[in-house]
């Protein structure tokens, strides 16, 4: 486990000395949602995220996002979440001030639906395609959020867009 350890070490200290940019930032996030089940029970909700980023060559970077996020009670039912996602950034056009790119994430959901007190807490793989542009420091994205069908039988598919901003570190 100690060799494990050292060698973890080793290779995260190799790959930020290697890292061309290191960026993080907050953000806002609208949501609403896209599969059916969702649709039923809820409405377009709003989020807060942080970001961050680590650029290795000229238009790849691996990034981190996690957040919270609550949409808007329809009937008796609320649904929050706190996504958990890792992924990748691809820069399909990276011009001085403006940067188009793709991005790919996967991780966790901690989904939470409480109707009439009654509260359903339970986590789900997630995965996001999207794409964004970051002019300067602001970053625009759009992603598909897209889950596995949690306890109560339901897909929690969502649309997200956020708006953050980023600074290097």
């Amino acid at each position: 486990m100690k060799k494990l350890s050292i060698a973890f070490a080793l290779i995260l200290t190799f790959s930020v000395s290697k890292a061309q940019e290191i960026k993080v930032g907050p953000g806002v996030d609208i949501i609403t949602p896209m599969s059916k089940g969702l649709k039923k029970v809820s409405g377009a909700g709003f989020g807060l995220s942080v970001r961050g980023q680590i650029g290795f060559v000229d238009k790849f970077s691996i990034m981190g996002t996690l957040g919270y996020q609550g949409f808007s009670k329809v009937e008796e039912t609320r649904v929050s979440m706190i996504p958990a996602q890792f992924g990748f950034k691809y820069a399909l056009m990276d011009a001085e001030l403006a940067k188009l790119y793709i991005s790919l994430e996967a991780g966790i959901h901690s989904v939470r639906m409480n109707t009439n007190g009654n509260i359903n807490n339970s986590s789900s793989f997630s995965y996001a395609p999207g794409f964004g542009v970051q002019i300067q420091n602001i970053d625009l994205s759009v992603k598909l959020q897209l889950m596995d069908k949690f306890q109560t039988s339901i897909h929690t598919n969502y649309f997200n867009i956020r708006l953050g901003y980023t600074f290097g570190l």
